[in-house]
């Protein structure tokens, strides 16, 4: 039985309606309504109406009418469902046929409609299983009913004008973009408007709004009617003040397979709050995207992200109390797709590779593993999800299949290059790109090519895209870029069809075209500078024209920056100077902060810790600790960070040592020494004619303790362990007997003879074991609880004599202009000491303890300040910047400081200064700097100096064309050009932890401002604690607010910058707000005070290798200020080196160089 068939007279109207698709980009069917006159329509329904078999007969016509008949149903579909709800879609069709349909029917016609868009080269729905997928078939192609654009277009314009927009070449971002309106628009649009953006995979609709967004000033007649209506809804309604606001979206992501977390943008002036629905955080940003991880002792519900103009973007996680929850993240980028759960039986994916976070183990998967152990997580790092595959995980009884799209991946062969802050690129030498098409698209023989684009680098591209007979296409990119100018831009990659070059899909990366290689993450070798360079953003960046290559300036700063522009975006990429660094990154009080530590810092390690440990390195290296190894590929991603929290677990008997491991390394290199206290509830120590009796109570019970002690006369050390402590007996010395029992589970006894103590400075310290972890014990301050024993005091004053008096001999100090050297056994005993008083010991037992400063300060009275070795005194410069580590208090100071105590070290001549290694702090950078302060001229056509320094010369026009020395320095010029240069494109370094002044920023308004900034936040942190010596400090410098430099040395020589002390400058610039409270006006007048006497004492310094003596008159006038000891005064002005360590550098820099150009007392070192 044959057919009823369509007259061939309609072939005119399937051609010419075939024609308007082939030559028209527009991806849905219900967009060629106008096409499909109405006389032709109201024909076609007649005949179909008088089919015998109206299904059957349909699908058959398909053949010869596939553009006809697809659009009569879709045109039907378009005008008239919505009216009774959505799934009323079938009756539209059977209105059509005029006949009832099975399910049967339904999916033969179906497959009828989709094979007929195929042949039409139309895009179609991704989903072919699921709830509803025939349904979302027709809809899709319908598209977004005319009557309801300009609806769609009024709420879509309201989103942008309050988020922003996002960049058009990032189709990842507009997708955000656009799953984030669809969710917030709620009831303002309506359901079939909502559903038809929502069912655009490639963003048809918002990418036309974006464009007719930022560009309202087009023709008509040159636009499609939909483009037409959306065009008359924006030019109708009046421009918003936000509508050039670029949008900024939050993303969760997974980095590294290590870590995962949030991902802020890059903006000016911005913060976020990031609310976990269990901790509460805020978060500044910058230039740079920033990645803040997760607390990974829990599992946050949600998260939801609200920067500073109250915008909110939130993404669901973890369902509390839920382990068949998992998180979906899309591979390369780490970004999370969705969170899903067992229940949810299929998930629908685009192609593509994935990663997955489940709180659950599946059954039978081998390469699962492990993420975290508390609480339970595992990872599934790497799937590929081919179009139609698909994926089932089961747990128990239950099973969830992911299941790909049948649309076309386009899927990255290469691997992306880090910065350390988490923005990525590709390099164009090696990139690849696999395109992996359906079978069904494959089997209507439709040709494709690839379009790339970018909007900074060069013109579109097209690259031929021939499968032959297969679905993979494997494409080597680099050859067809290169021909495009060298920078560092965002490429768009987009599958078109042939002929009409309708999109299928896209994807976008940051490309770096022009870049060869990369050396040790720190050297970028090019093929030609990047066009699109932005120089005012790059920071701590030289370019080698000869070499054709970029690197760090100076490695006194940690990292450096480069800075590119793409149209409406900056793309900035932060890189580490050579070497391995460490940062303690902490949450704790609702911000981030990270803090620079040095190797073999002691770290505190509680469980409840919000802090992480960020190390930063250039090769491939191992992280150990116990039990815990990682493999890291420091190469790729420059940096990672660690929970300490979750290190706690690994920590144990001779285990408390992260180490870093390496192929090429001999031996394993100790990053930080970890500590995990004790709170006790009771700790004693009482001596009697037997030795020391020590007890010991926790809340918990003991199941071990260890006592460990170390000679800090000479490094000799001591322990021994005892796993039972009921009673228990063994030697810890020769000589010295440790006896432990216990009475109860939660406290125990030691007895330690103290009769056969060698001679030494015996410090002891307790380890005890409980929960199953070791700890050191502290009080509930988190002040340490530890015994010493000076054993032999005159014994011990010899061997110092012995170790340190040949080192003030002037016999020695050969090494005047050498570099910090390997310190010899004397300082390394010095080293101990000073170490040795970095711990906060609790109050109860420093009486125990006291001979330790008594020691300390004995041998920088009687010994170091007699020191004239350069190389020597650099090492005690460094010591004297190393405070105490980062498991202590915040704001709490040391009593001691090397500088109060040998203030000399700051005045020597500039070239017996030569600092090496490692630089964590500006006064470190300015001391290395200063042996360049001798050629002024050098120093400035160098830019090394900052301009604004130049300028405070009378001279200046002379010596920017070295012409000239500097002469006559004007500190009101000075002044001036300050405020004048303090350009707000810098601001964001005075937020950012790890960077420091350096070359191009010395004496310049950053480097004022970031020394002013760091006193005050110092001091206010300080405000929080009682001290008696702050006190003092603010009453000492009263003292000295009306004293001036001819006080302390011959006024000879001197011009009137001797009346001149400091700048009188704050932070916000030269005057005071008129709103100040009186709280904040007190605050700051201490600071000023303390301002003015820290560049008074940096005066006295440098001007002490120019007058010897002036520094000994200045510390001979403690002995005239009222109420204060001498030893009071050496204590308040080390809390004063302390909080304004950075300012008093920055005036030791700037009177060095006020002194070499205009003092003209001849000077006490001969100059090389």
């Amino acid at each position: 039985m044959g057919f009823d068939k369509i007259p061939e007279l309609f072939s005119i109207y399937e051609d010419e309606l075939r024609k308007n698709i082939d030559h028209n980009d527009s991806p849905f069917l219900g967009l060629f309504a106008d096409f499909f006159r109405t006389t032709t329509r109201e024909e076609l329904t007649k005949i179909i109406h008088g089919f015998s078999r109206p299904v059957d007969d349909y699908i058959w016509n398909f053949h010869n009418y596939p553009a006809l008949l697809a659009t009569l149903m879709t045109v039907g579909i378009l005008e008239e469902f919505g009216a009774s709800g959505h799934f009323e879609v079938y009756s539209h069709i059977e209105r059509l046929l005029n006949v009832k349909l099975t399910w049967p029917e339904k999916q033969r016609l179906w497959k009828a409609y989709r094979s007929a868009c195929l042949r039409l080269g139309l895009s179609v729905s991704p989903r072919t299983s699921g709830i509803h997928y025939i349904v979302h078939e027709f809809l899709r192609q319908a598209g977004l009913p005319m009557q309801f654009v300009g609806r769609f277009c009024e709420r879509v314009m309201k989103y942008a004008d309050r988020v922003g927009i996002p960049d058009e070449d990032n189709p990842e971002e507009v997708k955000l973009w656009q799953q984030e309106f669809v969710r917030t628009v709620k009831t303002s649009l309506p359901k079939i408007a909502k559903k038809a953006i929502e069912r655009d995979e490639n963003s048809y609709y918002v990418g036309m709004f974006i464009s007719l967004y930022q560009n309202r000033n087009q023709n008509p007649e040159d636009l499609s009617r939909l483009e037409q209506s959306m065009l008359e809804t924006l030019v109708s309604s009046s421009p918003s003040k936000q509508s050039g606001k670029k949008a900024r979206i939050p993303q969760v992501i997974l980095k590294n397979f290590i870590e995962y977390g949030v991902l802020l943008p890059p903006g000016d002036k911005g913060y976020w709050l990031l609310d976990t629905d269990e901790n509460q955080s805020k978060h500044t940003t910058h230039g740079e995207e920033l990645f803040v991880p997760f607390d990974e002792q829990s599992l946050p519900p949600s998260v939801t992200l609200t920067d500073n103009e109250g915008i909110s973007w939130q993404y669901p996680l973890w369902e509390k109390g839920e382990e068949n929850r998992l998180l979906i993240f899309m591979l390369p980028s780490g970004k999370l797709v969705q969170s899903a759960s067992l229940p949810d039986k299929e998930v629908s994916l685009e192609p593509g590779e994935y990663a997955l976070l489940l709180r659950f183990l599946p059954r039978g998967e081998q390469d699962t593993e492990l993420f975290s152990d508390c609480p339970k997580l595992f990872i599934k790092k790497r799937i590929l999800l081919s179009p139609g595959e698909s994926l089932s995980l089961c747990y128990g009884p239950a099973k969830l299949t992911l299941k790909a799209d049948e649309m076309p991946l386009l899927l990255w062969q290469s691997k992306p290059v880090s910065g350390v802050r988490g923005n990525e690129f590709y390099p164009v030498e090696d990139l690849k790109l696999q395109v992996i098409i359906p079978e069904e698209m494959k089997r209507m023989g439709t040709e494709f090519f690839l379009q790339l684009s970018s909007s900074k680098l060069g013109e579109d591209i097209h690259v031929p895209a021939n499968f032959g007979d297969g679905t993979r296409l494997d494409l080597d990119l680099a050859p067809w870029i290169t021909s495009w100018s060298p920078g560092v831009a965002r490429l768009q990659v987009a599958l078109r069809r042939g002929g009409s070059g309708r999109l299928v899909v896209r994807r976008s990366i940051v490309i770096w075209n022009g870049l060869k290689a990369i050396k040790d993450r720190c050297l970028f070798q090019c093929d030609g500078q990047p066009v699109n360079e932005v120089p005012n953003r790059c920071e701590n960046l030289r370019w080698d024209p000869e070499n054709q290559t970029y690197t760090y300036r100076d490695e006194t700063n940690r990292f450096f920056k480069m800075a590119f522009e793409n149209t409406h975006r900056i793309y900035e990429f932060v890189w580490a100077v050579p070497g391995i660094f460490l940062g303690v990154v902490d949450y704790s009080d609702g911000r981030q902060t990270e803090k620079s530590i040095s190797l073999g810092s002691t770290v505190s390690v509680k469980t409840a810790s919000r802090k992480m440990l960020k190390i930063y390195a250039n090769h491939p290296a191992v992280l150990q600790l116990g039990s815990f190894s990682q493999f890291v590929n420091f190469t790729r991603v420059g940096a990672i960070t660690l929970p300490l929290g979750n290190l706690q677990e690994y920590m144990g008997t001779g285990k408390n040592h992260l180490c870093m491991c390496c192929d090429d390394w001999a031996e394993p290199l100790p990053l930080v020494h970890l500590v995990s206290p004790f709170t006790a509830t009771e700790f004693t120590c009482h001596d009697d004619a037997a030795g020391k009796r020590v007890e010991v109570a926790l809340a918990e019970s003991i199941e071990g303790i260890r006592i460990i002690t170390e000679n800090l006369l000479d490094g000799e050390r001591a322990e021994i362990e005892f796993s039972h402590i009921t009673m228990a007996k063994d030697n810890l010395m020769q000589g010295v007997v440790v006896t432990c029992f216990s009475s109860s589970p939660e406290q125990l006894t030691l007895y330690i003879s103290a009769n056969s103590w060698p001679p030494g400075l015996w410090l002891v310290h307790f380890h005890v074991k409980a929960s199953g972890r070791w700890g050191m014990l502290t009080n509930e301050a988190h002040q340490f609880y530890a015994e010493g024993q000076l054993a032999h005091e005159k014994k011990v004053i010899s061997l110092i004599h012995t170790m340190f008096d040949p080192l003030c001999r002037k016999e020695n100090a050969t090494d005047e202009f050498g570099f910090e050297r390997e310190p010899g056994e004397a300082m390394l005993m010095f080293h101990r000491l000073q170490h040795a008083l970095y711990l906060r010991y609790a109050a109860g037992i420093w009486y125990r303890l006291v001979w330790i400063e008594k020691y300390w300060a004995m041998i920088c009275k009687d010994y170091l300040i007699r020191i004239k070795d350069g190389a020597h005194l650099s090492t005690l410069l460094r010591l004297s910047t190393q405070w105490r580590d980062h498991s202590f208090q915040e704001g709490e100071l040391p009593s001691l400081h090397i500088g109060a105590m040998l203030p000399g070290m700051y005045g020597l001549h500039r070239n017996q200064y030569r600092i090496k290694g490692e630089i964590r702090n500006s006064l470190l950078s300015v001391f290395k700097f200063i042996p360049r302060m001798g050629d002024l001229v050098r120093a400035f056509s160098s830019s090394d100096l900052e301009v604004a320094a130049l300028f405070g010369f009378s001279n200046a026009e002379e010596v920017s064309t070295q012409n000239a020395k500097p002469q006559s320095f004007s500190f009101e010029t000075y002044k001036m050009v300050l405020i004048a240069r303090n350009f707000p494109e810098k601001n964001h370094l005075l937020y950012d932890n790890q960077w420091l002044p350096g070359n191009g920023d010395y004496l310049g308004p950053i480097h004022y401002r970031y020394a002013v900034m760091k006193l005050k936040e110092a001091f206010e942190n300080n405000l929080v604690i009682d001290s008696l010596i702050r006190g003092k400090a603010l009453g000492m410098v009263r003292e000295f607010s009306s004293k001036h430099l001819d006080c302390y040395c011959s006024a000879n020589g001197l011009t009137d910058f001797s009346r001149t002390i400091d700048l009188g400058l704050w932070e916000e610039g030269d005057g005071i707000p008129l709103d100040i409270s009186d709280e904040a006006t007190t605050q700051r007048e201490h600071c000023e005070r303390m301002i003015r006497f820290l560049s008074l004492f940096a005066q006295v310094c440098r001007m002490e290798n120019r007058q010897p003596g002036t520094i000994d008159a200045f510390l001979d006038s403690f002995e005239k200020i009222p109420r204060l000891s001498e030893k009071e005064c050496r204590e308040s002005l080390a809390f004063l080196l302390y909080v304004g360590e950075d300012l008093f550098a920055f005036y030791l820099l700037l009177w060095e160089m006020i002194f070499t150009a205009d003092y003209s007392y001849c000077t006490v070192v001969k100059e090389r």
